[in-house]
């Protein structure tokens, strides 16, 4: 089992750093040469934060085709830069809180407003990935992407000051999460199988929690109010984060794909947990030294920067813990 585990985290972490790289460096130039014919030039924060999005995208990209049993078409592997590109453009139109999801979905859509929104750096790209991947993804595309619209909505009041208890948050990551996995699935051409749904918006909302544990510190800098800078107790977000965990492997088990599509498909979704994990450690064991109460206003910006993920010692223990997560996946029936 280690050897597989090794195998698949060694190639995979190859494709992120060759074929990704050259793929999204590839897309960036043909993207900034049409956006220069519009007098739009992209920032340097601008191209990384895209090679960020699209590195996301590649990732579940990667697992949905392992799932299935044979690669992305060419046309799928532009669809997924697309659809990276134009998750960060439409991120960045929701922070300039002028947008709510049915004007955001009607400006993607509309041919006439690019020389007149005052947004139009941000609109004008947004609306050209959005059309190329509406002609590529698949027929629910469109539906799905007005509800991850709609789910941004909702999570505008993790931005408010009156304070949310752990149910709504909860609600608020499960339907961000679920949702933008979802529409990355749909990138695919072949249709979710029986069960494959459900299974998908278990994996966004354990997502999500990984991506709101790993922007703990921007988050509280921010005020942003997620289920960790809320917390008062980390072991019932472990606890919740082990059940979820739990229920994703028997969903995955359940589908009707190939057996072996599935074990490599949850390998290369366990490089992403078993980082998780190492945060969920670390924060727990500040509870610990809290007295058992996890109190986020009182740790410092060196606490909550708690991860170098590059070293060799956090390199064996994402190795260790990617080793615990397979062998709950060899007992979860």
């Amino acid at each position: 089992m280690s050897g597989s585990l090794l195998f698949h985290y060694f190639s995979l972490s190859m494709k992120v750093r060759f074929k990704n790289k050259k793929l999204t460096n590839e897309f960036l130039s043909g993207l900034e040469l049409v956006l220069k014919t519009k007098e739009i030039t992209l920032t340097h924060h601008q191209k990384e934060r895209i090679r960020f999005y699209c590195l996301l995208s590649f990732l579940t990209n990667t697992w949905f085709s392992d799932l299935r049993g044979y690669k992305p078409s060419s046309e799928e592997v532009q669809s997924a830069l697309y659809s990276g590109a134009l998750s960060y453009f439409v991120d960045e139109l929701y922070d300039t809180n002028d947008y709510i999801s049915e004007a955001l979905i009607n400006a993607l859509k509309s041919k006439n407003s690019e020389n007149s929104s005052k947004h139009r750096q941000l609109l004008v790209p947004a609306q050209y990935c959005f059309e190329k991947v509406l002609n590529q993804a698949n027929a629910d595309f469109l539906d799905t992407a007005f509800e991850v619209l709609e789910a941004q909505d909702l999570s505008r009041r993790q931005k408010e000051s009156q304070y949310l208890d752990l149910d709504e948050l909860r609600s608020i990551t499960f339907e961000k999460g679920a949702k933008s996995v979802f529409l990355f699935r749909l990138i695919l051409k072949n249709q979710p199988i029986a069960g494959e749904k459900e299974f998908v918006f278990t994996l966004g909302y354990l997502m999500q929690l990984v991506d709101d544990i790993f922007d703990i510190h921007k988050d509280y800098n921010e005020k942003i109010q997620t289920l960790f800078t809320n917390a008062k107790d980390v072991k019932e977000l472990n606890r919740d984060f082990n059940l979820t965990l739990t229920l994703l492997i028997k969903q995955l088990k359940r589908l009707n794909y190939k057996s072996g599509n599935k074990t490599v498909c949850f390998i290369k979704i366990t490089t992403v947990l078993a980082r998780a994990m190492l945060c969920f450690d670390k924060l727990l064991q500040i509870q610990k030294e809290q007295k058992d109460e996890f109190n986020i206003t009182v740790l410092s910006s060196k606490d909550l920067n708690f991860i170098d993920y590059q070293s060799m010692s956090n390199i064996f223990r994402t190795i260790k813990n990617g080793l615990k997560l397979m062998t709950l996946w060899n007992n979860c029936t």
